[in-house]
């Protein structure tokens, strides 16, 4: 097991899956690295063909970005359901 000390400075949760971006700091590594949405992984993706990688969970819960993507279905109805619902609306109106 690693020890990891440092800070990460990102961008705060959003809907957006095209943008993100954060800096990697610590007195362990010798630079400043750059995370960006090249090197995020979401979830339920798989990595493949690779000896090692080191990963850091930035959001979780209601905060990732699929669950801010994640929305109720728009609600689906027929064109005659829509008109038999105006007649029913005008048939208790008057």
């Amino acid at each position: 097991m690693v020890t990891f000390i440092g800070e990460v400075k990102c961008d705060l949760p959003s809907e957006s899956l095209e943008m993100w971006d954060g800096n990697v700091y610590a007195d362990s590594l010798p630079k400043v690295f750059n995370c960006n949405i090249k090197s995020t992984l979401l979830r339920g993706c798989t990595l493949k063909n690779i000896e090692y990688a080191y990963g850091i969970v930035i959001y979780v819960g209601n905060n990732s970005k699929i669950m801010k993507n994640a929305k109720k279905p728009p609600r689906k109805i027929s064109n005659l359901m829509k008109k038999m619902n105006v007649m029913f609306y005008t048939v208790f109106a008057f």
